[in-house]
């Protein structure tokens, strides 16, 4: 038997790689929330961020347009916009406070815990604008998640922006 039967001198080839546009995008090797924490469990903030994120000028190709579309109509794409930055700010956030609560030495918050008591245990209340920005943006994340096309009272783009760049602000300046 020689080499091309598959012998014992051939040497494995790797099999050509067929992959689909959509899915060839860069994934970090490791989660974000550090090597010392469990993996993310779906439903947990980390999870949803790390899902939902892609490349930096990313807007999707035409077929996710049209999905995007069929599920939304023209009308209501403003708010899904908005619903979307709202929960990834949120997210984004939460992974970032997980991440200090972690280098602290804490225990990982259960993932069953609820948000409200989540945002207490990872900016605590001592710390005062951090918690209360913290709290809104849970508020506005809950508001999007929950009562998505009766979203009674959406924040402005100026407003998630301000509130956004403040909760940056904050965790730069605790050095977090």
């Amino acid at each position: 038997m020689g080499e091309a039967d598959g012998g014992e001198g051939a040497r494995a080839q790797p099999a050509p790689a067929v992959v689909d546009a959509a899915f060839a995008l860069p994934r970090p090797l490791v989660s974000p929330r550090g090597a010392s924490m469990p993996p993310l469990r779906e439903d947990e903030p980390g999870a949803r961020a790390a899902a939902s994120a892609q490349p930096e000028g990313w807007s999707g190709g035409e077929l996710t347009r049209m999905v995007r579309r069929l599920e939304l109509g023209d009308a209501d794409a403003p708010l899904a916009r908005k619903r979307e930055r709202v929960t990834k700010a949120y997210d984004s956030m939460m992974v970032r406070l997980e991440r200090v609560y972690a280098r602290q030495g804490h225990a990982p918050v259960p993932a069953d815990e609820q948000e409200l008591r989540k945002i207490d245990l990872l900016a605590p209340r001592h710390l005062g604008r951090l918690n209360g920005l913290a709290h809104t943006l849970r508020k506005w994340w809950n508001a999007a998640k929950h009562e998505r096309d009766q979203w009674a009272h959406p924040p402005s783009d100026k407003e998630v922006q301000r509130l956004v760049r403040d909760v940056i602000a904050e965790l730069d300046g605790l050095g977090w």
